[in-house]
């Protein structure tokens, strides 16, 4: 018999809050080797795209006629840290 997964779903706030939360615990971190520099860089630049991608979501809801914050977050989620 097998048994049923259960499926959670996280609301777009859950993953705004979950990626300040990763973003906030490496900000002042003070890398020791190459290893941990790109580490650090990669949760910053992630957490920053997740966040990027639910406000701009959230920005399409309540703004459905403005479309130039399309060009914005284009440029945003090609930001590099």
């Amino acid at each position: 018999m097998e048994q049923e997964e259960e499926i959670e779903y996280n609301t777009r706030e859950q993953y705004i809050t979950s990626a300040c939360e990763a973003y906030n615990a490496v900000v002042e971190a003070n890398p020791m080797t190459e290893e941990e520099t790109i580490l650090i860089r990669e949760i910053k630049e992630k957490s920053l795209k997740i966040i990027g991608f639910y406000l701009f979501e959230m920005y399409q809801e309540v703004f459905p006629e403005d479309s130039c914050l399309i060009i914005s977050s284009i440029i945003f989620s090609s930001i590099i840290f």
